[in-house]
């Protein structure tokens, strides 16, 4: 079984009960999805991850891949970081991005303020394939959301 490992985190005084503190967890990709940037400038992929065992199991942390902007800058982060994504589940590059859906990996969770002020969010830091052993990796009828839904 693996153990939620703590990072440290210079918020980690600050995390109120809605925030997952900082750490490595596994989890479980429940949603994913491209999503029209509100400045109108692209798209990007949105990811939803459900933790799958220990203290915090099923709560739900997202990450954002503003992989097509105006900013190529922007674009660069973006694709390496759906990159190590695709990496982590085990696919190449993906074009479609319902592929990365009930597969597992590891994430790192960050705690970080709002980038416009105000509130702490979690964001996710890293990425890591997760062990063959786990219980998402047996099959989709394991998944915590496949359950509710059938």
């Amino acid at each position: 079984m693996t153990q939620h490992r703590s990072v440290p985190s210079l918020h980690a005084a600050f995390v109120t009960p809605d925030l997952v503190p900082s750490g490595v967890y596994l989890a479980i990709v429940i949603e994913s999805e491209w999503r029209s940037a509100k400045s109108g400038d692209g798209r990007y992929v949105q990811t939803a991850f459900q933790i799958s065992e220990g203290e915090f199991k099923d709560r739900v942390v997202f990450d954002r891949h503003h992989v097509e902007s105006a900013s190529p800058a922007t674009v660069v982060i973006a694709t390496r970081g759906l990159t190590a994504l695709c990496a982590a589940v085990g696919l190449p590059m993906v074009d479609d991005p319902a592929r990365l859906r009930n597969r597992n990996l590891h994430v790192t969770v960050g705690v970080k303020p709002r980038e416009r002020g105000g509130d702490l969010v979690n964001v996710i830091v890293a990425y890591a394939p997760a062990p063959v052993s786990s219980p998402a990796s047996r099959g989709p009828e394991n998944l915590p959301h496949a359950k509710r839904q059938a």
